[in-house]
């Protein structure tokens, strides 16, 4: 027997066959921070509680946003076109850097622009020529 809290009230989530050892739980409500006890059960009777983990888990996807890439430097340029290098985030946060999205502005003013979009794997350094 499975039970979860999500603040000081138990509530029953499941039960399994005494073979097996995991539960999988559907349709948790994101954003909840729960906890979880499970007993045991034979016909003798029930075990004692066993309460886990120890501090409440916050029911969101696993993988959080990367961290921020390095400053972009300017390695080139033309009249009409600038090459830009940075390094890749310190924190992927469990999911791997699929593309980055380039912004310019003209200097003085607050309107950025989006410009081309990087794929992290095609251009693994972090290069990209712009011709904007």
């Amino acid at each position: 027997m499975i039970y979860i809290s999500t603040q000081r009230k138990w509530s029953p989530c499941g039960e399994t066959d005494g073979d097996k050892l995991e539960l999988e739980l559907n349709d948790l409500e994101t954003g909840k921070k729960i906890k979880f006890r499970v007993k045991a059960k034979n016909d003798e009777g029930e075990s004692d509680w066993l309460e886990g983990p120890e501090d409440p888990v916050t029911i969101k996807d696993p993988f959080d946003p990367p961290g921020p890439p390095g400053l972009p430097e300017i390695i080139d340029w033309t009249e009409s076109s600038v090459k830009l290098k940075w390094a890749p985030p310190l924190r992927e946060n469990g999911a791997p850097v699929t593309h980055y999205t380039i912004e310019y502005r003209e200097y003085g003013t607050d309107n950025w622009i989006v410009g081309p979009r990087v794929k992290a794997k095609k251009y693994p350094d972090g290069e990209s020529e712009s011709r904007e």
